[in-house]
């Protein structure tokens, strides 16, 4: 089953994964198949049994931009270039039309 990780803590060993059946499960570090730092939000797969999360392995998603920091966006991009004037002989100037 797939969740996103809603609370790890790191100290305590222990944390929970709201799954996509809508129900919070409860796991600890001894879970996880892999060493990997969870955080609030992580996208992983586990085998849940009754309120537990066992074999946790986080899913690979798609790596955040560096310049915002949120997931990238296949098929969309952004320029970085000055705003020109966008007055009406500019609008014909550059033959955007």
């Amino acid at each position: 089953m797939r969740g996103t990780v809603f609370h790890y803590d790191d100290g305590q060993d222990y944390g929970y994964i709201n799954g996509v059946d809508g129900k919070r499960y409860i796991f600890a570090r001894s879970d996880l198949r892999q060493d990997v730092t969870l955080a609030r939000g992580t996208l992983v797969e586990f085998q849940p049994d009754d309120g537990t999360a066992h074999d946790i392995v986080a899913v690979a998603a798609t790596a955040p931009s560096p310049s915002t920091g949120r997931p990238r966006q296949p098929g969309r991009r952004a320029e970085n270039r000055p705003i020109a004037s966008v007055g009406l002989w500019a609008y014909f100037w550059r033959g955007d039309c």
